[in-house]
């Protein structure tokens, strides 16, 4: 029988004690030796102080049950808990050992130690646990702070309008303050003024050679006076548009 499990438990792998918890709550376990073996088990717990387990020593002789009450005094419920039932086989002559001689027994080595763990729930009153309940609340509370993606859209967009009026900003034509404007056009009167001089210049250099030439009288003043009023309607109209 050695590595093997002789005892069934009832439950198998946890525990649950039902609310409320300001008072006493009470669980059974049901211990069963499936063995051909006296078998002698010993209850442990993580909280010794919070639980009265009766009897949380006893013997079971072959294909025997035994039932255990276990009573959780009133306090904390956040805590995790657990159970441990140990096994040993006694030998055969265990009616004749003392008690000192028994107590002995679990003073064996490991390999010949059988252990069983129990976990500790606390329902609450719709049939869930304590910790689940919590994890549930936990987590919604956590759904609850999260910025939802629809919120947050619309700071991409007002991101991406911001950055394309900043590109359309760096395209759009320079704007031209009023003193530059005034400047700039000082430089073109000034230029034309100069070109209107030039005309002028040419445009008596032509007279001149009117003058000069061998025609009559009244041609010349005729050809002199033609010549003066073209060329001041060219210069008025270089003013004037």
């Amino acid at each position: 029988m050695k590595g093997e499990k002789v005892l069934r438990l009832s439950p198998s792998d946890r525990l649950a004690f039902q609310p409320p918890f300001e008072k006493i709550s009470e669980a059974k376990l049901l211990i069963s030796n499936i063995s051909n073996e006296t078998v002698a088990f010993k209850i442990k717990t993580t909280a010794p102080k919070r639980y009265c387990v009766r009897p949380n020593t006893g013997v079971i002789g072959p294909l025997e049950s035994k039932e255990i009450n276990i009573a959780l005094q009133p306090g904390d419920i956040n805590q995790r808990h657990k159970f441990m039932i140990q096994s040993i086989i006694y030998p055969e002559n265990f009616a004749d050992l003392d008690t000192q001689k028994l107590q002995s027994l679990w003073s064996v080595g490991k390999e010949d130690l059988m252990s069983q763990k129990l976990a500790v729930d606390f329902l609450t009153e719709n049939g869930s646990t304590v910790i689940e309940d919590k994890l549930q609340t936990h987590n919604k509370s956590l759904s609850e702070t999260v910025i939802p993606t629809t919120t947050r859209q619309p700071e991409r967009v007002q991101f991406d309008v911001s950055t394309n009026e900043v590109r359309e900003r760096k395209k759009s034509p320079k704007v031209s303050t009023p003193e530059q404007t005034a400047e700039s056009k000082e430089n073109k009167d000034a230029a034309q003024i100069a070109e209107l001089k030039g005309k002028l210049a040419d445009a008596m250099k032509q007279i001149e050679i009117l003058s000069s030439s061998p025609v009559e009288a009244d041609s010349k003043n005729l050809a002199i006076y033609l010549a003066i009023a073209f060329f001041f309607g060219l210069i008025l109209s270089s003013l004037f548009y």
